[in-house]
């Protein structure tokens, strides 16, 4: 979905093979792995308001992963 909307067409089974996801899903470092090898670069939490072209797959809370479409402001700022 992100690499469509960034117009890069993987099939799925390529993207798959590429993170080297299994039954117990995908670690972070294969999604990188993957993304990298498409064409894509992995920034820091601070990078990604200043630098990154939305939208953008993150590891949230070191849990699940999510996809950023939108950045709306500072939560408690």
């Amino acid at each position: 979905m992100v690499a469509r909307h960034h117009g890069k067409h993987y099939n799925l089974e390529t993207l798959r093979e590429r993170s080297h996801i299994t039954r117990e899903g995908v670690s972070i470092l294969g999604i990188s792995r993957a993304a990298e090898s498409i064409g894509f670069r992995k920034l820091s939490f601070e990078q990604l308001s200043d630098e990154a072209t939305l939208p953008v797959i993150v590891h949230w809370n070191q849990k699940h992963f999510v996809v950023i479409y939108k950045i709306s402001g500072k939560k408690g700022g």
